[in-house]
């Protein structure tokens, strides 16, 4: 069978096919005289541009390297700040060690005065053997009796006149006063005192040592802060 004859139409776009092939030839986007031809085109046309790239290197470089310095000047602050925080916790350190030589010594101190009351009340509550009567506490049988068994004197001119019984001047039984403190009784008394004013003194020592304890806790809790902190410090710059 005979093929048809083209008609018109087809003919025409046989015709204009390849001028439209050659037209999207020279619109493609690699060809430089049609760079700026659309707005979109040409600004990143500009961004490719060897100077726009340099420029934006260059600043991007001195940002980078203005941050590294502030970075550095912070981490130098830092460090100094860290320094001088750990020579403060090092001083606080040796606070803590004279406070506990301090703290051990009165302890000791307290222990042995502690012994001393021991002993001190020991030899007090120890039952001591009663005084011994004065010899001439001797009461004779004739004192003892009423005034009507008292010795008669001889009698002048028939007038009977009662004799009162002799006694020695220095017996302690008739003495109104106190007799003298035996050696025993003195040294107990000096040594209730001295009690008296050692147990002053601890009560003084336990009230310096409380204040003292109470320092220390105080130093205690500042080193600690001092010690969080380094640490924190210390963490940011190893972030850095």
């Amino acid at each position: 069978m005979p093929t048809p004859a083209p008609t018109p139409a087809q003919m025409q776009r046989m015709q204009h096919g390849p001028q439209r092939s050659s037209t999207q030839q020279s619109n493609s986007p690699t060809q430089p005289s049609e760079l700026c031809s659309d707005p979109n085109t040409e600004f990143v046309a500009s961004l490719q541009s060897p100077k726009r790239c340099d420029s934006g290197v260059q600043d991007t470089l001195d940002s980078i390297l203005l941050c590294a310095e502030r970075t550095t000047r912070l981490g130098d602050d830092a460090l100094l700040s860290l320094h001088m925080q750990q020579e403060q916790f090092n001083a606080i350190e040796d606070n803590l060690d004279y406070a506990d030589h301090s703290l051990y010594l009165t302890q000791r101190l307290i222990h042995g005065m502690g012994s001393i009351f021991h002993a001190v009340s020991n030899a007090l509550t120890t039952p001591r053997s009663p005084p011994l009567r004065h010899r001439d506490c001797v009461v004779p049988t004739d004192v003892r009796n009423s005034t009507s068994q008292l010795p008669v004197a001889p009698t002048h001119g028939g007038t009977v006149v009662p004799q009162a019984p002799l006694r020695h001047p220095a017996d302690p039984c008739t003495s109104q006063t106190q007799p003298a403190l035996t050696l025993e009784d003195q040294k107990l008394t000096q040594i209730e005192m001295h009690l008296q004013h050692m147990k002053q003194q601890s009560l003084s020592m336990q009230e310096q040592l409380r204040e003292q304890c109470t320092h220390i806790r105080t130093i205690s809790n500042k080193a600690d802060s001092v010690l969080y902190n380094s640490n924190q410090q210390r963490a940011s710059i190893e972030k850095l």
